[in-house]
């Protein structure tokens, strides 16, 4: 007897342009930019009945500003839930969507640390789930994020194994996600599958440089040796700081991969 085909239905990636932000004192003003920025550009697509699920960039909302100043994190950082994910929650109560994007987080809990975070918000406005990015890039030190990995003994102590690779059952499918650098450990893509994922959501803020191509190869050979769909959502442009120009490594090629590993749907460039 064959299965029950699943539900059909349309994934925007969105573009988003990101400003970084560098100041804290100017951290609220920056967000708060970026997201309606993105939400603005978001919402007629959203708005039609067949989109189901949003992909947004990672960092999207804050950027990646290089700095390690005491206290920082704990001003700029994204809290989950937050201010921010109750703003992305009413946009998906509004145009009854599921979300994802990724940021980088400050956790009380986890004090003079951060994480590169990704999550999904259902419908309801309810936050689903949260990864946080295992194989981080840490920029040479200019980035210095945790990963579960650096405290992994007092992480699974807390959470439990299975919040190292979370996923979520939904109306649209079981939902994971894996962030950027991710994409050169297969052996995370294949528990995603193991764990029953249809679609991995793919927050990423890929550079064009020589990596780029070999990154985006090994999505596609992930979304086909698992047969599941690959939503990545990569930035369309960036600024390094509020009136900076925007920088010339951006960005784009966003792609909806299928299960053979073909792309279905791919922006050519930045923008």
């Amino acid at each position: 007897m064959a299965a029950a085909a699943g539900p059909a239905y349309d994934v925007l990636l969105l573009q988003a342009h990101q400003v970084f932000a560098q100041d804290p004192a100017r951290r609220d003003q920056v967000v708060q930019d970026n997201l309606r920025r993105a939400l603005a550009l978001a919402r007629p697509f959203a708005a039609r009945p067949q989109t189901r699920l949003v992909v947004l960039p990672e960092f999207f909302l804050q950027g990646s500003p290089f700095a390690s100043a005491p206290g920082f994190w704990e001003q700029v950082g994204i809290r989950l839930p937050g201010p921010e994910t109750a703003a992305l929650g009413a946009f998906c109560r509004e145009t009854n969507v599921f979300l994802s994007g990724a940021v980088l987080e400050y956790d009380p809990d986890w004090p003079g640390r951060f994480f590169n975070t990704a999550f999904v918000i259902g419908p309801d406005g309810r936050l689903l789930l949260r990864y946080r990015k295992l194989q981080c890039a840490d920029l040479n030190g200019l980035m210095n994020v945790t990963t579960p990995g650096n405290v992994y003994s007092d992480y699974v102590a807390r959470y439990g194994e299975d919040a190292l690779i979370p996923v979520v059952e939904t109306e649209i499918g079981t939902l994971g996600c894996a962030i950027c650098f991710d994409s050169n450990w297969p052996e995370l893509w294949r528990i995603l599958a193991l764990k029953g994922v249809e679609v991995v959501c793919n927050p990423t803020s890929e550079i064009h440089s020589e990596r780029r191509p070999a990154w985006y190869a090994a999505k596609r050979a992930h979304a086909a040796e698992n047969v599941y769909y690959v939503a990545s959502a990569n930035a369309g442009s960036e600024q390094f700081a509020e009136g900076a120009p925007p920088t010339a490594m951006n960005r784009g090629h966003s792609a909806l991969i299928d299960f053979h590993g073909t792309l279905a749907r791919c922006a050519d460039g930045g923008g």
